[in-house]
């Protein structure tokens, strides 16, 4: 087995009969990287997981035969702003601003998206004028160009379309021609005009060197919001539960004086 640059790798505690991904997590602690960043190759094929080495390689040996790729592991801060003031061609409503920063360490990823509509509104959260969401997970390495990210905890605060913007399980990305450049396809409330049918927009974003002052302000609101928003919630059910049986209870009223 080798790297695509002509690197011998070997000692690695696997076999023929093994599967790809037991092949993988044995390369991993060989080389010390996670198994999401390991791809094995026979010839130009990329091997799925699930494959058996000796299916794949026949009477060659497994070690010679294949070829390993070591994606390598995204870190940095990333980072996209639009005002209201400016004109904005990924979201849907011209009064849209949005910024979206993404820090990735260690083979995580910390995402806070944040939306406005620049209303005056005493809790903009609880109407249609703000949204913040908090996406955190873990990085997967697809191939060569693209990425995903497992997402493990999701906080939102604002009007989302329960159809049109659910909760992302996964978050899509790609690898720029920039070098400082990624593409993340995020949800958002608001909508995009190049969008798929829920509401995920490939928005490009750059590096930058130090995290954004109010990161930090927007993560403890975050978790601020989505406790008002559950509140919110729990007020509508109370109220929507005493509508309910105050119609029951006037309906068996009237009953009861029809019948005398």
């Amino acid at each position: 087995m080798h790297t695509i640059s002509g690197t011998d790798v070997t000692g690695a505690d696997f076999s023929a009969t093994d599967e790809v991904k037991t092949a993988k997590d044995a390369l991993s602690k060989h080389l010390g990287v996670v198994p999401s960043r390991l791809m094995l190759l026979h010839d130009e094929t990329i091997l799925k997981d699930t494959l058996v080495l000796e299916d794949v390689c026949g009477d060659n040996s497994s070690e010679t035969c294949l070829t390993v790729i070591i994606f390598p592991q995204l870190t940095g801060i990333f980072y996209f702003e639009t005002s209201c003031a400016r004109a904005n061609h990924h979201l849907s409503r011209s009064k849209t601003g949005a910024s979206i920063v993404a820090v990735f360490k260690d083979g995580t990823a910390d995402i806070i998206v944040k939306e406005c509509l620049c209303l005056d509104d005493e809790d903009p959260y609880l109407e249609y004028g703000a949204s913040l969401a908090r996406y955190t997970g873990f990085m997967r390495y697809i191939d060569q160009d693209d990425f995903s990210i497992d997402v493990t905890l999701c906080q939102r605060g604002g009007i989302y379309n329960e159809l049109l913007a659910t909760s992302p399980s996964v978050i899509q990305g790609k690898w720029c021609a920039d070098e400082k450049e990624i593409s993340l396809q995020i949800v958002l409330a608001a909508g995009g005009r190049k969008r798929s049918a829920d509401n995920k927009t490939w928005i490009t974003l750059q590096q930058r060197e130090k995290l954004p002052a109010e990161y930090g302000r927007n993560v403890q609101e975050v978790a601020q919001v989505d406790i008002r928003r559950k509140k919110r919630n729990i007020r509508i059910q109370n109220t929507l539960a005493d509508w309910i049986r105050q119609q029951a209870e006037q309906d068996g009223k009237k009953e009861e004086e029809g019948e005398q």
